[in-house]
């Protein structure tokens, strides 16, 4: 009977030491436009900054096959969120960065984040990335 006490005990300690709000998924909108496509030698991961100073920073967002192209939504889920996928955000953001990375430009049309409490950050950018340019959306 106590080590079943014992095992609840754990399972309810792990359970509350889990993200509330963490981030739940990305949708990426490439823009329509001569070049807007990004190929594989370009990249973006997004930063996040919560209005607590809580910061994470998601892994490389790729499908497999071909995401961002021109015209097309994209979303990213799981293990792509990286550490994201379990920063808890109580408040929401203060702000989030969209880091493009590599020689392969890419027309960032939008940006949206959603949270597991059902919160949603929408980033309407309109702007080409290259290289290490960064694009920072508000929270």
């Amino acid at each position: 009977m106590s080590v079943l006490l014992l095992s609840i005990g754990l399972c309810l300690s792990i359970t509350s030491t889990n993200a509330v709000n963490s981030l739940y998924a990305v949708t990426v909108g490439t823009g329509v436009g001569h070049n807007c496509g990004m190929d594989k030698s370009g990249y973006i991961v997004i930063e996040l900054d919560g209005l607590h100073h809580e910061h994470c920073t998601t892994n490389r967002l790729d499908n497999p096959g071909d995401d961002f192209e021109e015209g097309d939504l994209d979303v990213y889920e799981g293990d792509q969120l990286g550490a994201c996928l379990n920063t808890d955000f109580p408040d929401g953001i203060f702000q989030f960065r969209v880091k493009h990375h590599g020689s392969d430009g890419w027309c960032m049309d939008s940006v949206s984040l959603e949270f597991r409490m059902g919160g949603i950050v929408d980033c309407k950018a309109g702007v080409v990335l290259d290289d290490d340019q960064t694009y920072t959306c508000d929270g």
